[in-house]
């Protein structure tokens, strides 16, 4: 009876166990191989970066042509939903201080803190911008976790809300 009870125990605490570890997907990308600058790397510190904390974005990229501006899309997603579609981002001007980048090895480097209002879970992402001219200049997708952060009141996610929409 007793190992019978040892038995269930363990069983128990494993399936909970099992249900309340949620597994982190690697940090996935690749180029879609058109543009100037070749990516060589895409990094996330910490990763996963979490809800309501900083988090470093890292990319050392080959540029065959000085930026001065972009035109092109960014899109994410999460969980299969649209929550960003930008179909005429200009990173210039996104990014504060980014531009102009000159030719050659660059590495850009950005820290943000991920919004409260960001929900935990998969996402995946494209990025495909042109020079200016129309040129096409870099292309990369890939997916990612964001995991969850403290919890916040609906007055502060109402707060965060109206910060973001002005």
């Amino acid at each position: 009876k007793k190992m019978k009870l040892l038995l269930l125990t363990i069983f128990t605490l494993a399936v909970f166990a099992l249900a309340s570890s949620e597994k982190v997907p690697p940090l996935v990308w690749r180029s879609c191989g058109r543009g100037s600058a070749t990516v060589q790397s895409v990094a996330l510190r910490p990763y996963p970066p979490v809800v309501g904390s900083d988090v470093n974005i890292n990319i050392l990229a080959n540029l065959g042509k000085r930026v001065t501006g972009t035109s092109g899309s960014i899109k994410i997603t999460w969980e299969g939903i649209d929550l960003i579609d930008l179909p005429d981002a200009n990173v210039c001007e996104l990014v504060e201080g980014v531009c102009p980048i000159n030719s050659g090895t660059q590495r850009i480097t950005e820290t943000t803190e991920v919004p409260n209002i960001l929900p935990p879970g998969a996402y995946t992402g494209k990025v495909d911008l042109k020079h200016l001219d129309g040129s096409p200049l870099a292309c990369f997708e890939g997916s990612g976790f964001v995991a969850e952060g403290k919890a916040i009141s609906t007055d502060e996610l109402l707060k965060e809300l109206l910060a973001q929409i002005k």
